[in-house]
């Protein structure tokens, strides 16, 4: 690799490389249908939105720590909360089946683009590493899905005992890569997990956008240079998929959500394969 090409790769898992399939609210709505929730899919879908952002501020408001049983508890909150007009028991159902359900590599896919990415990786000897806030189903999964053979390693937050943005979560990845933290290109969907978690950290980061178009039909514009450290923002707007200085892409739902303002653009592509040319 040449000096400007990163060490490492370290990736997101949910919405970077996995989502569910069938989506998430979708999955909700048929459980809950199946133990007598009168729920629209689309009410389902807010409520589960809701509850998911609730325990992420809890913990963005805490100390960020955490465990499996931490993890378990998160979603069996957020279980509960969708479905608050069923009664206790009946909720409880819903939840083990729910838990159980996302545990399954079934339940997942791969994007296409993240598949490119892993391949081109492989191809130069790049390592990758797969960083997420998540508990220990994720290895199963990855191990059902083919992935833990690309992986050089896999960062679960559950196992770190601290959830992104948490520093000690970012150490634990440059401990994974091997390398000097700014030689790692951290790549996510979430501006305060991903972004700038990694970045106040001392890595290199990339956002991906998925919400405006499919990412396998974006394909990098130019080849892309890293630089040796920071947030990688003068390369990737080489790319063409990043917003200009005065007009950027919308906001992440993260930033959003937590009340982001006045912080620099982030690098952000829509296509993971425009990550391909930083890996000489």
């Amino acid at each position: 690799m040449g000096a400007s090409s990163p060490c490492c790769l370290a990736l997101d898992a949910v919405g970077t490389v996995l989502y569910p399939h069938p989506p998430a609210a979708a999955v909700y709505h048929e459980v809950g249908r199946r133990y007598g929730a009168t729920l629209a899919l689309e009410e389902t879908a807010e409520r589960l939105r809701r509850a998911f952002q609730q325990q992420e501020a809890i913990d963005l408001a805490g100390t960020l720590t955490t465990n499996e049983q931490r993890e378990y508890q998160r979603w069996r909150t957020i279980v509960h909360q969708v479905f608050r007009e069923l009664d206790e028991p009946v909720r409880e159902q819903c939840f083990e089946v729910l838990f159980a359900h996302f545990a399954r590599p079934d339940a997942w896919r791969i994007y296409d683009d993240a598949q490119l990415l892993l391949a081109g990786a492989e191809q130069r000897a790049v390592p990758v590493v797969l960083a997420s806030n998540f508990d220990a189903r994720l290895r199963r999964i990855c191990d059902g899905l083919g992935l833990l053979r690309l992986l050089t390693g896999c960062v679960i937050s559950s196992e770190v005992g601290f959830r992104k943005p948490h520093r000690r979560f970012f150490d634990a990845v440059v401990q994974a890569c091997g390398c000097e933290r700014p030689e790692v290109l951290y790549v996510g969907d979430s501006y305060v997990n991903d972004f700038q978690g990694a970045t106040q950290a001392g890595l290199a980061a990339v956002l991906v956008d998925r919400r405006t178009q499919r990412s396998r039909s974006l394909p990098p514009a130019k080849p892309l240079q890293l630089p040796t450290g920071g947030s990688a923002p003068d390369c990737l707007d080489q790319t063409g998929l990043t917003g200009s200085r005065s007009r950027g892409p919308t906001p992440p739902a993260s930033q959003r959500m937590f009340g982001v303002k006045g912080q620099p653009e982030p690098p952000t592509v829509r296509s993971l394969t425009a990550l391909l040319e930083c890996l000489h």
